[in-house]
């Protein structure tokens, strides 16, 4: 598995309980519609809490880019205010 450090480019509401994520895309990264990438921050206690996620982008967008659902534990993992650096696996 390919493992990619890459930072938070953009949080905004899609609606009441979803937000879009976009984040840096490495050179040369790809995926195809529908596949899944497992996503962690990058921080020692939390770095192996991987959580699996699908592109709500396409693959020639220059981010990554996901929406995600607002449960209470989401807010925990991804809080809006702190930029704050991932990391993503992509799942081969």
């Amino acid at each position: 598995m390919e493992e990619h450090v890459v930072k938070i480019l953009n949080v905004e509401n899609v609606t009441h309980n979803v937000k879009r994520f976009q984040f840096e895309k490495p050179l040369g990264y790809s995926f195809i519609p529908g596949q899944a990438t497992d996503v962690s921050i990058n921080v020692p206690d939390l770095k192996n809490e991987k959580r699996p996620f699908t592109f709500t982008c396409l693959n020639s967008a220059g981010y990554l880019e996901f929406d995600l659902s607002l449960r209470s534990f989401l807010k925990l993992i991804f809080p809006d205010k702190l930029k704050i650096t991932i990391f993503a696996v992509l799942r081969l």
